[in-house]
């Protein structure tokens, strides 16, 4: 091979590996494209139930709330946790559905208990667990996915500064743990949740 060939040779490689990244670049921008527009789409879907529920209000409002937000979330289960006047965090809305059988071969009673127990104590101490932790320190938390146990997620519900609940989420509906931007997406539907949430 002459030199001419081995230069025509290493020059043609070079504009493959260049044209690599330019395609990779572009994959990584459609990806993103499409996460965002997910994303947006999930807002306004939100933003829309949000608005009937606050319109209907009621006392079926928070779970409405909590239902809407796991759905929203692609989360198997939610629970609303509120401050009481002992300090201690109280559950008073759970919903979703159990992963390891089909709501349809349940009975009403047992699928609910299922949930129930999947979203841990009805009641919670400051710093204790996942939502006592969330609102201990007024920041979200999240647990990895340990053995048969869904990731979880506890977002921490601030009015005028100050805590009056935490909303629980267990395992994304694909069996994965949240992704960052899928726990960014809860705390941004959480707080605009917070105005109607903090009326309970």
């Amino acid at each position: 091979m002459t030199a001419l060939e081995s230069a025509l040779l290493l020059g043609l490689l070079l504009a493959v590996l260049l044209r690599r990244r330019e395609i990779d670049a572009l994959e990584r921008r459609l990806a993103a494209s499409r996460e965002a527009t997910r994303e947006a789409a999930v807002v306004i879907r939100f933003s829309a139930g949000l608005a009937a529920i606050a319109a209907e209000a009621g006392e079926s409002m928070p779970r409405k709330v909590v239902e809407l937000l796991t759905d929203c979330l692609a989360s198997t289960s939610g629970a609303l946790f509120k401050v009481g006047s002992d300090g201690a965090l109280g559950r008073i809305e759970v919903c979703g559905s159990h992963p390891a059988q089909s709501p349809a071969e349940m009975t009403p009673a047992t699928r609910a208990a299922r949930i129930a127990a999947s979203m841990g104590p009805e009641s919670v101490g400051v710093g204790n667990g996942l939502v006592g932790s969330a609102a201990r320190d007024a920041r979200t938390c999240s647990s990895k996915r340990s053995g048969e146990r869904p990731a979880e997620v506890a977002i921490p519900l601030l009015n005028d500064g100050r805590l009056f609940g935490v909303l629980a989420f267990a395992g994304p509906l694909s069996g994965a743990a949240f992704a960052p931007s899928t726990i960014a997406l809860g705390e941004r539907l959480s707080a605009a949740a917070t105005p109607l949430l903090a009326r309970m």
